[in-house]
């Protein structure tokens, strides 16, 4: 993965990040392993089920919405790691843009905007 902080504005930052097709493909498989546990499949244990068979009970919207999610997670915990100074960071991360194509070939790249707490001008 490799991400670039793209914008500021007032207390909120955007992250650019680009997964390869390898990331996408791993992040998808985790995505279908976790569906796999909730899911019931007739003739298999609850997260039994092989994942090609569990691909045809998970709807490709859901899947997407999870490697988007893990995607936005990534990005956020490599730049809580790479900014160290940064003041504490304040809710989830945000999706603001992505590109998923539908084969994961193509890779992904998702937009995510991360929040700071706001500064004080003076000392109290």
């Amino acid at each position: 993965m490799e991400y670039t902080t793209t914008k500021k504005i007032g207390n909120s930052t955007v992250l650019s990040a680009t997964f390869s097709a390898d990331e996408v493909s791993a992040m998808r498989r985790e995505a279908m392993l976790a569906m796999a546990g909730k899911l019931r499949i007739p003739g298999f244990r609850p997260g039994k089920a092989p994942l090609s068979i569990v691909g045809k009970y998970v709807s490709d919207e859901e899947l997407k919405d999870d490697i988007l999610q893990k995607a936005a997670s990534q990005a956020y915990v490599a730049f809580l790691k790479e900014h160290k100074e940064t003041d504490a960071l304040i809710f989830e991360p945000e999706i603001v843009d992505s590109i998923l194509e539908d084969t994961a070939a193509n890779g992904l790249k998702v937009d995510v905007r991360v929040f700071e707490m706001p500064k004080a001008d003076h000392d109290l």
